[in-house]
């Protein structure tokens, strides 16, 4: 009874020394993401200001070092690049959220929508597209597919629609029965 009482302690506390060490990672991570972010602020916030400007060649700046305005710029452009990425990322979203939507409808709208989206320039939301197609089942999206597979340069891409198209032209159950009771007579 006693090792079994050591094992439960011991791995109790094997989790317990895991859970914290992951909270604290979490939340260094955290409070260096607001250092960094108050950071870019406060160079933001001081280059709005009427800072008096340091002629070339004067002071501790010559032609040759970088100047004060030119490293504010550098700072605050990685804001601005991640900004835009997560815009980016978010309209992505919304496009593949709206591809599963349509994939969900059998007209002739949602079919050329998803359709549209084959050739759009974010790698997830052509693939949420050729999923759709996949979903929509219908054998008239086969040439078009096609068509895209032909003028696409990155491999992994065009055999996942060639693979699609495969799979679209496989037999529904009704045909494979109907194909089947065909065969028996």
């Amino acid at each position: 009874m006693r090792p079994k009482v050591i094992l439960i302690a011991f791995f109790s506390a094997l989790i317990f020394l895991a859970a914290a060490k992951w909270y604290a990672t979490r939340v260094e991570t955290q409070t260096t993401g607001l250092q960094v972010t108050e950071a870019v602020r406060s160079v933001n916030d001081s280059n709005r200001t009427d800072n008096p400007q340091i002629p070339e060649g004067k002071g501790a700046f010559s032609k040759n070092s970088h100047s004060p305005q030119k490293t504010i710029a550098a700072v605050a452009a990685p804001e601005q690049v991640a900004a835009a990425a997560a815009e980016q990322l978010l309209m992505d979203r919304a496009k593949v959220m709206e591809l599963l939507k349509l994939s969900a409808n059998q007209d002739e709208a949602s079919r050329s929508a998803i359709l549209k989206e084959l050739t759009n320039s974010s790698k997830k939301v052509r693939e949420a597209a050729l999923s759709a197609a996949i979903q929509i089942n219908d054998r008239s999206v086969i040439p078009y597919l096609a068509n895209i597979a032909n003028h696409t340069e990155d491999a992994r891409e065009k055999v996942a629609i060639l693979d699609a198209i495969e799979y679209i032209k496989l037999p529904s159950l009704t045909e494979y029965r109907e194909q089947k009771k065909k065969q028996r007579r």
